[in-house]
């Protein structure tokens, strides 16, 4: 979600804030406003720890993972891991293991 605004203060310049929900979401769209300061395999470390964190959440927070909340969270990090993939091509992040894959192995990530 994009929002733009004049910013009188400014000039001519505009101010934008950026919001996302996933701060993989974040890190791609610094990348595609900016490639310098945000490289590609930069984007990718931080979709890693994404997904490493993510699957600490799901031990830790067993209760949270389940509710809804936990839910939108999961689809929201499935969505902004899909755009690192677009990003820098398939195979270069690990995917996210599925609740059903989860659920199989006894909880472990």
């Amino acid at each position: 979600l994009e929002y733009t605004a004049d910013d009188d203060s400014s000039g001519d310049e505009e101010t934008r804030l950026l919001y996302h929900k996933t701060y993989v979401g974040a890190a791609v769209e610094l990348h595609a406003l900016d490639p310098k300061l945000l490289s590609e395999p930069m984007v990718v470390e931080i979709a890693k720890a994404a997904i490493v964190d993510f699957g600490m959440v799901r031990l830790t927070d067993v209760e949270w993972y389940s509710s809804h909340e936990g839910e939108v969270a999961e689809e929201d990090l499935r969505v902004d891991l899909a755009r690192v993939e677009e990003l820098v091509g398939p195979g270069v992040i690990p995917p996210l293991k599925t609740r059903q894959e989860i659920d199989a192995s006894g909880g472990m990530t």
